[in-house]
């Protein structure tokens, strides 16, 4: 339980150190989409940028967290005792993984 409680904490941190990079990010980017809007850029054009480019980094992080935990996994079960019981049950469920990706959007 309390490894449990251990990761929910550092995915909430990952989370928000995620947020704070894209505000800073957009911050830094301020003048730019002044400028763009200046030009005739219309605000659905800008935000669907933005958003865009969130979409295209969650995505990315997502299968590259994927398929680390994939052969985190095979790594692991290759260093674990061979007495351990059931440890040859222990694998990524990717289609499981697919299905959590899918429904966040």
């Amino acid at each position: 339980m309390v490894l449990l409680g251990a990761v929910t904490l550092l995915l909430c941190v990952a989370c928000a150190n995620v947020a704070n990079l894209l505000l800073a990010r957009y911050s830094t980017r301020r003048r730019e989409m002044a400028v763009r809007g200046a030009l005739g850029a219309a605000r659905g054009r800008l935000i669907r940028q933005l958003l865009t480019e969130s979409v295209i980094l969650g995505l990315a992080g997502g299968i590259s967290g994927v398929v680390l935990a994939y052969f985190a996994v095979a790594g692991l079960v290759e260093l674990a005792p061979r007495d351990l019981t059931r440890s040859v049950q222990i694998t990524l469920i990717c289609a499981l993984c697919c299905l959590l990706f899918y429904y966040q959007w």
